[in-house]
């Protein structure tokens, strides 16, 4: 089992050994604690902070037993880290992994949603929403602030991580491309394995 979430300054990594008796089939006949479980991994993984709650995920590659990490930080950087999940047949490991940071950044005005990363940790997707307003004027800029329509555009973004290299970030797909308004996303998921973004929409319908 692996446990993991973000405090205000570290992502908390747990990996725990289930004990043969909770994994195997039948009836349970007590819901008693369990004291027998053993820790292979407590990895606490130090950051700046997140953006906000929504700007931090992982995935896990069963294969390759890595676990890797992306997240928004405060600062508004883009960050990965990447772990290699210890077995039960291995010694308990405290191991402290070091984020790197990427030359993307996340403009003040913008908002990261359904932040995807594909189980290889080498590919990501997510919903990147600017604020604006017509005419280019911020409200605060504006002479009576009353006037300027807020406007929201949406960008569909997607990242690829090298190895050794730095990420490449850029628009996935341009509104043009599309049989709906990408303004009208309010959710997407992806499949690394198969290529595929799905989207879902503001009136239901999923594409």
């Amino acid at each position: 089992v692996i446990l993991i979430g973000p405090t205000e300054k570290m992502i908390v990594v747990r990996v725990l050994a289930i004990p043969a008796s909770l994994t195997t089939t039948g009836p349970r006949t007590n819901s008693s604690p369990v004291t027998d479980t053993k820790i292979l991994a407590n990895i606490d993984i130090p950051i700046h902070g997140l953006a906000d709650a929504t700007t931090f995920t992982y995935a896990y590659d069963p294969d390759t037993r890595a676990l890797s990490l992306l997240w928004f930080g405060d600062d508004r950087n883009l960050y990965t880290a990447r772990v290699v999940v210890p077995d039960s047949g291995t010694s308990p490991t405290t191991a402290i992994v070091a984020a790197r940071a990427h030359q993307y950044f996340l403009s003040p005005d913008a908002s990261v949603s359904s932040l995807c990363l594909g189980r290889s940790g080498r590919r990501a997707v997510w919903l990147e929403r600017v604020d604006e307003y017509e005419g280019g004027l911020s409200d605060e800029d504006s002479e009576d602030g009353e006037d300027d329509e807020a406007i929201e555009p949406v960008y569909l973004m997607r990242a690829h991580f090298p190895p050794d290299g730095e990420a490449l970030v850029g628009e996935l797909l341009e509104t043009e491309d599309l049989p709906f308004e990408m303004g009208d996303i309010m959710s997407v998921t992806f499949d690394e394995a198969l290529g595929r973004v799905v989207c879902g929409l503001v009136n239901g319908q999923v594409w």
